[in-house]
């Protein structure tokens, strides 16, 4: 007796192949945290749980936001919600002016490891430069608050010496 493979499948079994796939969860609870904020709309929890974190963590978690939601595809690139509501998540952090360094770090790190798919997704750009102008601001508002503080140190310097 030789042993043979049964290859011959009717229609059924090929539509019902891939549902194995659809029922994987690829979503990190990182990823789950995130898309429960986005309904809310408020950010704290996941920027608070990335600051608890160490820094290989930190890039494991931002790496793990390049899947695709499954079910969610509806172009060819797939769904990049994660990676929007990231970005989301910076962009309230930026705003409301704390922890404004390690904000920085965070978006570094996610423009190096996500940049080829920012480059595909034009929602993804829109938000991308809407934070550019955003830091924009910001830095302008420190500089002037580094010039007046040397004003200040050069005139007490002065009166000093």
């Amino acid at each position: 007796m030789i042993p043979t493979f049964d290859v011959s499948k009717n229609a059924n079994d090929m539509e019902n192949s891939s549902h194995v796939v659809e029922k994987l969860n690829i979503v990190t609870e990182f990823g789950q945290m995130l898309i429960e904020c986005a309904e809310s709309a408020n950010f704290f929890r996941v920027l608070l749980h990335l600051k608890n974190l160490g820094p290989s963590a930190i890039d494991a978690e931002i790496r793990s936001l390049d899947t695709m939601l499954p079910g969610n595809d509806t172009d060819n690139e797939g769904n990049r919600l994660l990676l929007h509501h990231f970005l989301c998540a910076l962009e309230q952090g930026l705003s409301k002016k704390q922890n404004f360094e390690l904000i920085q770090s965070y978006l570094a790190l996610f423009l190096k490891i996500h940049a080829e798919y920012i480059m595909k997704d034009k929602k993804l750009q829109a938000q991308c430069m809407q934070i550019s102008k955003l830091l924009g601001e910001m830095w302008g508002e420190f500089e002037l608050k580094f010039h007046s503080s040397l004003c200040v140190i050069n005139y007490l310097r002065s009166i000093v010496t």
